[in-house]
């Protein structure tokens, strides 16, 4: 049986390692000098034509990928998914900080983002609650208490699959959504 207090707890300590992640990644500084020069019109005649069917494989193999790693992390009760989740913090720290150097308006990095952030994130921080809450059952077998493992099993199987639902849906917008979000907003904001 699933202890909500247990996977809220597994969750939020996901969310902090996330949130550690994204502030090393963002304050650790970046060499400016490797960085390309900014071309805004060619950056939005790149954003509007990676939208498609080969983008949205590209994004869920290796959104697939990062959901496999997570839900391993199960079985080292949540810590491999708490390295993962400072990794992918880290990465989105990183990119946030790029975009700031090269002059990005935050609107467009938000646009890049959040749209498929949310639900992604929220996928891969739910499957990482899960080896918390196990660690916890574990814990609580070792000291006697009866845990009908085939039933947990199946509990779990559910959730990793209504998360790894919600990663498809996530790379869905990723691959048709925030693209042209990202070029509207690059043009409005070019504008300006």
């Amino acid at each position: 049986m699933i202890n909500k207090r247990w996977l809220a707890l597994g969750f939020g300590l996901m969310a902090v390692g996330l949130a550690i992640g994204i502030g090393v990644g963002f304050t650790v500084p970046f060499p400016e000098r490797t960085l390309p020069e900014r071309d805004v019109h060619a950056s939005i005649t790149i954003m509007q034509s990676i939208r498609g069917e080969h983008t949205f494989r590209v994004i869920f193999t290796n959104n697939t990928r990062v959901f496999l790693m997570l839900t391993m992390g199960i079985l080292t009760g949540g810590l491999l998914s708490l390295a993962e989740m400072l990794l992918i913090g880290y990465m989105i720290g990183l990119l946030v900080q790029i975009a700031q150097i090269q002059g990005t308006p935050f609107v467009v990095t938000l646009a890049a983002l959040l749209p498929h952030g949310v639900p992604e994130l929220t996928a891969f921080a739910t499957v990482g609650a899960l080896g918390v809450h196990l660690a916890w059952r574990v814990y609580q077998a070792a000291r006697g208490q009866s845990v009908d493992w085939i039933r947990e099993t199946f509990t779990y199987g559910r959730i990793v699959l209504a998360a790894y639902g919600l990663l498809a849906l996530a790379a869905v917008i990723e691959a048709y959504l925030s693209p042209s979000l990202v070029a509207y907003f690059m043009r409005i904001t070019a504008k300006s």
